[in-house]
């Protein structure tokens, strides 16, 4: 294989892993800004809650789900 088709095939190949790792980059920023939307929920009082139309139920609470939104009493164990 020559240099320039070398160079080229490791190019195409960078810019896969590259796309990739956009990709995830992207993918953490969705779930930290949820985790922050889900924190900010949870410090709401009850009037500022009905006041936008949501319930209590409706937002879980930091201690009471954790950051993927599973109620923090699920985790840990096995799936039924």
């Amino acid at each position: 294989m020559t240099t320039i088709e070398t160079a080229f095939t490791t190019s195409i190949n960078n810019s896969g892993l590259f796309a990739t790792l956009t990709r995830l980059a992207g993918e953490v920023g969705n779930w930290l800004e949820r985790v922050q939307q889900r924190q900010q929920l949870a410090e709401l009082d009850e009037r500022v809650l009905q006041d936008i139309g949501v319930s209590r139920t409706a937002t879980p609470g930091r201690k009471s789900a954790s950051p993927s939104g599973a109620p923090s009493s699920d985790l840990g164990r096995d799936p039924v």
